[in-house]
């Protein structure tokens, strides 16, 4: 990894107001200080844009161009619009940006200063696993901030304990958002070294993969995962290497299963496969969801059964949702240009964007200006060109174009006529405080000069409060341009989406629309060209396959095999990843057996018709709802070698008793008297409450019954008839209780 640059040094001071007192923390990407605000005369909180590869310089600038010009103008603007974004709203959870700039080769966002706070990872060090009420507590707070920031269509996109601050009244903050972060990872292609191992979902391993609400969800389920147990849960990429996720409450048995449910549920690898919203996963911890009365396995199997007999499904249907499946053609370079993956109509194309524009007057063309040795610029009106003037055979001079001031040259020292005060050119240009570097339009006459930083300040015409900041060269020409300092170098013809193109990198920056949900998916992430055109039509694999329009259910390939890649069907989304044909997809979608294993499905009918026996919700003869048994029988006794029988007859069973015998003569037992029964060694023994016991030799019996797919038999033996008495004497036990 790159050496990350030193932190700015105490009393540094920022905008002419920002005092810097020490360092607060750091990170791969930037450095986050304590300081006073001069004018407010209180303390804030400011981050520096620092990533790893910057280089700080002696006086205090940060050198960025380590990183390639591009991608440092690409990043500050990042970091400053979204502090923008965020100084804009007013949500609790959220601390209030004070201002964001660009000062010093980097950018800087101070934010006000939370007296009391520690980071949650500091509380997680020192104390330990918190009590579960605890935990919720923060978790609510922070699913408030995260709902109100989703419906603004910005994602935290790094949500750990340590980018959560914790008040001294127990308020919950989230700070360190993450878009010029996850720009910059996208860019370096090193994902893993950007996010903290645990804390970060899957899709954020990958350049290309869709972000969404679910994301925040998964770094905030891992944070309360590690409130609760002290550790953060396996990281996603070892857990997409085999590696398990430890359930919560094996860890913490005092979780309630709801709320462990909802915490895994959004641990979920996959995005769709999580809470779609944090409303969704607040619900989920709240209560669990209402459920139907479960139907019995006979029922369920008999339901299968008849979807099975009636399987039929559309050449192009889609099996989540049967909406029509389109095998999408990728958007197709157009002439020119990139086709617009926002309204797939325009074309993206360059901007005229010229640094030597005037962004005065917009005509001119800046011209520049080496105002060094000789002087160009009159340091006594600071602004007023000087041109050659001779003051006799021996001498040379100088005269202000603006305020007529006369200098003569003698050698190296310049003297002022007015006042015959002399100094180097050197010295002049600093008394005047104007720059080496000057850029002055040749049509209006507008001067900048260039900062340590690499900025340009406006002099001529001396800028009104409500003008633009120092900027830097490109920023200005984009002002020039008719834009925002921020705007994109490209745009498409048609939608005028905002995008930044750098070689054969694509980000998009600004939609007013987005017919297609590209933006909603993509905005500000940093995709390759090639994959644009895939992306755009719903293809977040990037590769050629099937789209539903309507649930976004996603297959790649194109023969009869295709591969899951997406889907939020509950049957389906488990096996993304999986390749089957199209048959069997819509199978598992409808909870029937595979292509081939329709046997399977049969063969579990004899089990579930004797369970359903057993349990009673068959009754044995459907005439007759009191009759437990009806069949041939022997009484025995003795066991094994010494068993001998003591006649043969009808074993009827039923709601008042046992009867056992022929036509004339009958064994009676009255049901209360039987205590138990049981089946061993062929034997069906009913112990009776003097102390004695009834056995028989029962035959089975073939049992029939009528479903809805058909009829269907299995046969029934005297454990099935011991198991069906002991469940009837059971829940007449319960009965009683209630």
């Amino acid at each position: 990894m790159s050496a990350l640059p030193e932190a700015l040094d105490h009393g540094f001071v920022l905008r002419g107001r920002i005092s810097i007192d020490h360092p607060l923390g750091r990170g791969g990407f930037g450095i986050t200080y304590v300081a006073s605000d001069l004018d407010r005369k209180d303390l804030c909180v400011v981050k520096e844009l620092a990533p790893a590869s910057a280089v700080r310089l002696s006086d205090g600038r940060l050198d960025l161009r380590p990183l390639g010009a591009t991608t440092a103008q690409r990043l500050r603007h990042q970091f400053v619009h979204e502090a923008h974004v965020l100084g804009r709203l007013n949500i609790r959870g959220i601390i209030p940006v004070r201002i964001a700039w660009q000062e010093n080769g980097t950018a800087y966002i101070a934010m006000d200063y939370v007296h009391g706070a520690m980071p949650l990872q500091k509380v997680l060090l020192s104390e330990g696993r918190m009590d579960v009420s605890a935990v919720l507590d923060i978790v609510y707070q922070l699913l408030e901030a995260l709902e109100a920031i989703h419906a603004r269509g910005l994602l935290h996109r790094d949500l750990k304990p340590s980018n959560v601050l914790l008040g001294p009244k127990g308020e919950a903050y989230l700070i360190d958002f993450g878009s010029a972060r996850e720009w910059h990872a996208d860019r370096s292609a090193h994902h893993t070294v950007e996010y903290t191992p645990g804390y970060a979902p899957i899709e954020q391993m990958s350049e290309s993969g869709r972000r969404g609400p679910g994301t925040d969800l998964y770094g905030l389920c891992a944070l309360a995962y590690a409130l609760l147990t002290g550790s953060p849960p396996t990281p996603a990429v070892d857990r997409a290497g085999g590696a398990p996720l430890i359930p919560l409450r094996a860890v913490r048995p005092d979780v309630e299963p709801r709320v462990a449910a909802a915490i895994e549920a959004g641990l979920e690898m996959e995005l769709d496969r999580r809470p779609a919203s944090a409303g969704a996963l607040r619900a989920m911890l709240d209560e669990p969801t209402p459920s139907s009365p479960a139907k019995s396995p006979l029922r369920e199997l008999d339901e299968r059964l008849v979807r099975l007999q009636q399987f039929w499904y559309g050449v192009r249907e889609c099996p989540a949702c049967g909406g029509v499946l389109e095998q999408p053609l990728p958007l197709r370079s157009a002439r020119g240009g990139l086709r617009c993956p926002v309204c797939r109509e325009g074309t993206i194309r360059l901007r005229r964007i010229s640094e030597a524009a005037c962004p005065i007057c917009r005509v001119g063309v800046l011209q520049k200006i080496v105002n060094s040795n000789p002087l160009r610029i009159c340091p006594t009106c600071r602004v007023g060109l000087l041109t050659r003037r001779g003051f006799g055979l021996r001498k040379r001079g100088r005269v202000c174009s603006d305020c007529g001031e006369s200098y003569v040259v003698e050698g190296n020292p310049w003297r002022r006529e007015s006042d015959d005060l002399a100094l180097s050119p050197a010295d002049w240009r600093e008394r005047c405080g104007r720059s080496m570097d000057v850029r002055r339009c040749d049509v209006c006459a507008a001067q900048f000069d260039r900062l340590p930083d690499d900025r340009m300040r406006q002099i001529v015409p001396a800028p009104k409060p409500d003008d633009f900041d120092d900027l830097f060269l490109d920023e200005w020409a984009r002002i020039a341009a008719g834009l925002d300092p921020g705007a994109g170098n490209a745009t498409c013809d048609a939608c005028e989406a905002d995008y930044f193109l750098d070689g054969d990198r694509l980000t998009l920056l600004s939609a007013s629309r987005d017919p297609f949900g590209f933006a909603g998916a993509y905005l500000g992430r940093l995709l390759r060209s090639e994959d644009v055109g895939w992306l755009a039509v719903g293809k977040a694999s990037g590769r050629e396959g099937l789209v539903c329009g309507d649930c976004e259910a996603e297959f790649d390939g194109s023969g009869d095999v295709l591969t899951l890649a997406r889907s939020t069907h509950n049957l389906l989304r488990g096996r993304i990843g999986q390749s089957l044909t199209l048959a069997n997809w819509h199978r598992i979608a409808r909870d029937l057996p595979l292509v081939g294993e329709e046997d399977t499905l049969t063969a579990q009918v004899a089990t579930a018709l004797r369970e359903a026996y057993v349990s009673g919700e068959l009754p044995f003869d459907s005439r007759d709802a009191r009759v437990i048994w009806r069949g041939p029988a022997a009484r025995v006794e003795g066991s094994g070698d010494n068993r001998s029988p003591l006649g043969s007859g009808q074993l009827l069973l039923d709601e008042n008793g046992l009867a056992f015998g022929g036509l004339v003569r009958k064994l009676r037992v009255a049901r209360e008297a039987i205590l138990t029964a049981a089946f061993e060694d062929g034997v069906l023994r009913f112990s009776l409450e003097d102390g004695t016991s009834l056995e028989f030799e029962v035959e089975p019996i073939a049992f029939s019954v009528k479903l809805d797919s058909g009829r269907w038999e299995t046969v029934l033996d005297g454990s099935a008839l011991a198991a069906r008495f002991t469940a009837a004497q059971q829940n007449d036990e319960a009965e009683q209780v209630l």
